[in-house]
């Protein structure tokens, strides 16, 4: 675990993480919820929705302090695997808007335990996946789950957890000054 991680579960920010996830009428909501609950593996059981629009939606999102910090540390994993920390943190900073993160993943890609971001809702053929992180505590969040590479690659040497150059408000990551003014004026 790295330090950022580790600095996110010893802080403890207040985080609620959902995910809700669209099923067509002629695929089995329980393959899909069972491939999806593999990947993410903090779910341990989807919630299904109403039949809305010809779909069936499939819901996950609980108080359970403890479940929303597993799921944080899976997509700590799963972006790591991946070797995305560096593009994640750049989707994850772009959908900012006070207070929560709000991402959406390919579900064509999900069920083969891919993970690939959209930006809009309608944009992959199998419907989106789309993930919800609620927090009083962004920087620590999005440091816990996406820090930069350069913070943590072998022999590289991370800052600590709370200096100011780990911010979300640091030069580099600009966008998020940008979309938190814009989210105050709506």
């Amino acid at each position: 675990m790295h330090v950022y991680l580790e600095y996110l579960e010893r802080t403890k920010p207040e985080v609620r993480v959902e995910m809700r996830i669209p099923v067509y009428l002629t695929e089995d909501p329980a393959r899909v919820a069972n491939k999806l609950a593999d990947l993410f593996s903090w779910i341990q059981e989807f919630s299904q929705v109403s039949e809305k629009n010809g779909m069936i939606w499939l819901e996950h999102g609980v108080n359970d302090h403890k479940q929303n910090y597993g799921a944080l540390k899976t997509l700590f994993r799963l972006f790591m695997m991946a070797q995305i920390l560096d593009s994640a943190r750049a989707h994850l900073l772009r959908k900012w808007r006070h207070p929560r993160f709000l991402v959406y993943f390919h579900k064509q890609a999900a069920m083969v335990h891919r993970l690939s971001f959209c930006d809009e809702m309608h944009e992959s053929p199998l419907g989106t996946i789309s993930l919800r992180i609620e927090t009083t505590e962004p920087d620590i969040v999005l440091n816990g789950i996406a820090p930069r590479w350069e913070w943590i690659k072998p022999g590289g040497t991370p800052l600590p957890p709370d200096s100011p150059q780990v911010s979300m408000h640091s030069p580099k990551d600009a966008v998020f000054d940008d979309a938190k003014k814009k989210s105050k004026h709506r």
